[in-house]
């Protein structure tokens, strides 16, 4: 006699329904109870559920977690594609700084040190146009020096550079402005410090920002006008939410402010862009990078920066960063 005869069941199975005569899924579960000699069974105690919507339930549930898996699949394979080509553009950055900081600065080192021996000892001898053209091309190579390292800069600027640090906005300014002391005076600039606030960043980041921002301000200031700055730092709490500020959060907010030449509302983002200047080169000197690089100084720290100009009133920029 099969021992197995004596154990409880549990099956499932197609079935007919008499009345609708549609196929059902039956669960069947209990026990047979046999006859002395377990030969036939005398009987079979148990319960039989119909179970055809949980298992179609099942089925379709499974069909989407293998839609699901294989849409992930691809996210992920996609993904390790774009991360294989990031990892090959790095590798390009980095080639390319290598060459920004040897291959070409040589040969305008060398421009330059001709064109300076050349204003020393035989700018006289050149005709009014030849000097004209020897001070179009001098400037010409200070400008290609200024972009390459400006684009260096722009290009050492990422995530993991440099180590972290609670530190005081303060500080770091005054760093700044005494970097730029000369500068301050012969503008005849003034700057102003207002607040308090200690935030985790990344000391020549920041240093380079601010730097920036301040250059920036010099650079744009009113004819016959001494540029005034102020730069107000402060903890405040977001009472609501939106793509960046989450709702009881805490912010450190940095409202930098001059008195400037401005710019339109409609260029409030595009300053911002990599190369891209609001004027003329023969007006004011300059790559275009400068703003683009304090952009992304603020996006590393995962923070947001605006701009709001005023033509001919100046320019203020509002910093938000995770406090």
């Amino acid at each position: 006699i099969d021992p197995e005869k004596r154990q409880p069941f549990d099956i499932e199975f197609t079935a007919v329904n008499f009345i609708t005569k549609n196929e059902v899924i039956v669960r069947a579960k209990g026990k047979a109870e046999f006859s002395p000699e377990q030969q036939i069974a005398l009987s079979l105690n148990g319960t039989v559920q119909d179970i055809t919507e949980q298992r179609k339930f099942t089925e379709e549930l499974e069909k989407q977690i293998q839609v699901r898996t294989q849409k992930l699949d691809e996210v992920n394979t996609e993904l390790a594609a774009k991360n294989r080509t990031l990892e090959r553009r790095n590798k390009e950055l980095r080639s390319f700084s290598y060459i920004s900081s040897h291959d070409l600065q040589e040969p305008l080192r060398k421009i330059q040190t001709f064109a300076s021996r050349i204003v020393e000892k035989e700018y006289d001898n050149l005709s009014e146009k030849g000097r004209n053209y020897f001070d179009r091309m001098r400037a010409s190579a200070n400008r290609m020096q200024a972009l390459i390292q400006d684009l260096l800069s722009y290009s050492k600027i990422d995530n993991n550079h440099g180590e972290v640090a609670v530190t005081p906005i303060n500080e770091l300014l005054n760093e700044v402005i005494s970097e730029l002391r000369e500068e301050i005076e012969e503008k005849n600039a003034t700057v102003t410090i207002t607040g308090f606030s200690e935030i985790t960043l990344v000391h020549f980041q920041f240093f380079q920002l601010f730097y920036n921002l301040l250059t920036n301000s010099f650079k744009f200031a009113r004819q016959g006008v001494s540029p005034e700055i102020s730069i107000h730092s402060e903890i405040i709490v977001i009472n609501h939410s939106d793509d960046f500020f989450e709702n009881g959060k805490s912010y450190c907010r940095i409202i930098f402010k001059d008195n400037g030449i401005g710019f339109e509302a409609a260029q409030n983002q595009r300053i911002f862009e990599l190369f891209q200047r609001l004027h003329g080169k023969s007006q004011f000197e300059g790559t275009g990078i400068g703003l683009a690089i304090v952009k992304k100084i603020i996006e590393n720290h995962k923070g947001k920066i605006e701009a709001l100009g005023v033509p001919d009133e100046g320019a203020t920029f509002v910093i938000h960063l995770p406090a």
